[in-house]
């Protein structure tokens, strides 16, 4: 029997099951959920195979395939689909070509934690320019792993983003000093981790616990 060709992961004409089909191939998908109702709000999509963080070629292409997937399962869903972005991707060129060429009105892209080029005031306001265009053409900005370090404090100040992550859901109050958009706790692995997130005004919540009050992850079936 032959085997059928992969369609590509930006395919336009790609139907709800063919998106999901083609998009579990390389990812898994992470529920991020509302505190009170445990019904996602929107999913982040994550590698299936482990990254290799010095590979800068390789991270690039996870990059842009991310996004990719993002765009095709948000729009052919509905639902907002969140992918991370290394730094040096956002101000690559064929990053760039694969966003202007991509539908992004519910894509989140997430800086993530790896952020150290930032400390350049010529990249950081590189990375702002980036985020502008971005948000003209749709999406919506989230900064992963927020622990409020001075960078990062600069970082919400500067950008605006409209989702921060943050591990410890202890900071969430602290963010809303320098941060008007959404708060969302993450690696939230457990119950009693589930109900501090709530306790101290966390507006949504991802992890492992999450991951098994949630049912019909799209994703899940495909695999």
């Amino acid at each position: 029997m032959p085997t059928q060709e992969k369609q590509p992961l930006h395919s336009p004409n790609a139907c709800p099951s063919e998106a999901i089909f083609l998009v579990a191939q390389h990812f898994k998908a992470q529920a991020i959920v509302c505190p009170h109702t445990l019904q996602p709000h929107s999913w982040e999509l994550l590698s299936r195979q482990p990254l290799n963080f010095s590979e800068k070629t390789a991270l690039l292409a996870q990059d842009i395939a991310a996004l990719q997937a993002c765009s095709l399962l948000s729009r052919t869903l509905g639902i907002p689909t969140h992918c991370n972005a290394e730094i040096f991707s956002l101000m690559h060129l064929q990053w760039l070509k694969a966003a202007r060429s991509a539908d992004l009105s519910s894509v989140v892209i997430e800086i993530v934690e790896r952020n150290d080029l930032l400390e350049s005031p010529a990249i950081f306001e590189r990375i702002g320019n980036v985020f502008d265009e971005l948000r003209r053409r749709g999406a919506k900005i989230a900064i992963d792993d927020v622990k409020l370090t001075e960078l990062e404090i600069r970082e919400i100040q500067a950008f605006s983003p409209d989702f921060i992550k943050i591990e410890d859901p202890r900071i969430a109050m602290e963010v809303r000093k320098f941060h008007a958009g959404k708060v969302i706790a993450e690696l939230v692995a457990s119950e009693l981790l589930a109900h501090e997130a709530i306790a101290h005004g966390a507006d949504f919540m991802q992890g492992f616990w999450i991951d098994g009050q949630t049912k019909n992850n799209p994703l899940q079936a495909a695999r």
